[in-house]
C-alpha cells in the first residue's frame, strides 16, 4: 500500500520550501488554501525511507 502511494504521479501531498532544516507538506487537493505542516527535514527523510522499504505495510 505504501509503495502505491509513492508510485502514483498524482500524489495527494506536495512538498514545499520551508525554513532551513524543515520540510513543509500540504494537501494538494486544497491547493494554495491548504495549511502547511512543517517537519524536521530528517524526520521527513526517515518517513519516506520507511515508506519505500515497507516499514508501514501490514
Amino acid at each position: 500500500m505504501a509503495q502505491e502511494f509513492l508510485q502514483r504521479p498524482e500524489r495527494p501531498m506536495r512538498r514545499s520550501s520551508s525554513a532551513p532544516g524543515r520540510t513543509a507538506i500540504r494537501d494538494s487537493k486544497l491547493g494554495d488554501h491548504s495549511p502547511m505542516l512543517p517537519f524536521p527535514a530528517q524526520a521527513w527523510t526517515t518517513f519516506l525511507t520507511n515508506l519505500k522499504t515497507g516499514t508501514y505495510d501490514r
